[in-house]
């Protein structure tokens, strides 16, 4: 394989032989890699011949490959082992959620400086009517994202009854957790009174190698927090560090300028996954961000609308950057298009970037709206 050879590849589950969506692939020993797409696919530029490739994803085992070809690669990964353990009953969960809670505090102060890049669509009964991506600078932190700079943007729309051309602040905004909350009243789920507003159950116990991943599902007591947040949340026993955290709310809502428009059935449904860290905090790896709910009009038929996002970060480095971030509270009255209508469209850019491969469905809406000639002159269609 030529020095500086485009590779592409799937990662599969070694058992089931199905994609393994959004599983890490990097060169060993260094920055480089990526996040395989919701098909488990996955581009890499510029490999060298005889590099080895490190792949892994939370709940199957890590494995190390060595690319000797250019061909597509097939990558099966073996399930980790469950274990299901006896002695985790009475206040074990509420402590090992506590003993993440103050690691992660400890650890806060560990900033990766690195780039995202971040793609949403937002369909109207199955249609898409808006694609927006972006590449940023970012500043992030065991919690979550802590700054953005726009890199490079561009936006496409269709005439919908929604826009949300600002629906990034979901990825910016939230984390695991609040560093800055005031712990005696924090209803946040990783914080000091976890065992007072949230009902715990353990999932189960996955063996990864050294890692002893433990899942514990989450919900809202009755009465406390009214946007009903529940999910899991993924903890290795032995480091402390929290590696993934899933949550399903409705304290995320939209409203229309048109007094007519009702939105019912509303749900957003987060994902953070991190890398764990040999040396320190973990590092923040994707944010998956999904929005659904129904638009009830009078006299007109529902219309289901459906938002997704994905944020991929990579090229992280411990070194600050010096670049000036803005924070997600610093954006909020400012929509994400009026910062991309600030930096010049580079088609060029968009055609060669392989960060993350498109699936087919993604790689269909996205030439649709290149054929429009939507991207760039940001004009409706």
């Amino acid at each position: 394989m030529a020095q500086g050879q485009k590779l592409e590849g799937k990662v599969v589950d070694a058992v089931t032989n199905k994609p393994i969506p959004y599983a890490s692939v990097s060169l060993l020993n260094t920055s480089i890699g990526t996040t395989c797409n919701a098909e488990g696919e996955f581009v890499l530029q510029k490999v060298p011949v005889s590099s080895k490739l490190l792949v892994s994803e939370l709940g199957h085992r890590r494995d190390t490959i060595v690319v000797t070809s250019a061909a597509v690669l097939r990558i099966s990964l073996t399930p980790a082992s469950v274990v299901l353990p006896e002695i985790h009953v009475g206040s074990y969960l509420a402590d090992l959620l506590l003993q993440a809670y103050n690691k992660s505090r400890q650890l806060y102060s560990q900033k990766t400086y690195g780039r995202a890049f971040y793609r949403q669509i937002t369909r109207h009964n199955g249609d898409a009517t808006e694609v927006l991506e972006m590449i940023w600078n970012t500043k992030t932190n065991n919690a979550g994202v802590e700054g953005t700079s726009l890199a490079q943007g561009r936006y496409a729309e269709k005439k919908a009854l929604v826009k949300l051309n600002n629906f990034s602040l979901n990825t910016r905004l939230y984390g695991v957790y609040d560093a800055q909350a005031d712990t005696s009243r924090s209803i946040w789920m990783i914080g000091p009174n976890v065992e007072r507003y949230y009902s715990l159950n353990l999932v189960g116990v996955t063996e990864n190698g050294t890692q002893q991943l433990v899942e514990v599902e989450f919900a809202s007591k009755p009465g406390i927090n009214p946007n009903h947040h529940r999910g899991s949340i993924t903890i290795d026993a032995i480091t402390h560090q929290i590696l993934r955290f899933q949550m399903e709310t409705e304290g995320v809502r939209i409203s229309s300028n048109s007094a007519s428009t009702q939105f019912k059935d509303q749900r957003t449904f987060f994902e953070m996954v991190f890398q764990a860290s040999e040396k320190g905090a973990p590092i923040l790896n994707y944010v998956s961000v999904r929005y659904q709910a129904v638009i009830a009009r009078p006299k007109k038929d529902d219309v289901n609308l459906q938002v997704n996002s994905l944020t991929v970060f990579y090229d992280g480095q411990p070194v600050p950057s010096g670049i000036a971030y803005s924070s997600a509270v610093d954006k909020a009255n400012k929509s994400d298009l009026v910062s991309i209508k600030r930096t010049t469209y580079n088609p060029t850019f968009w055609a060669e970037n392989s960060i993350v491969k498109r699936t087919p469905l993604e790689e269909g809406v996205i030439q649709a709206f290149e054929q429009k000639g939507a991207f760039g002159t940001l004009l409706t269609h």
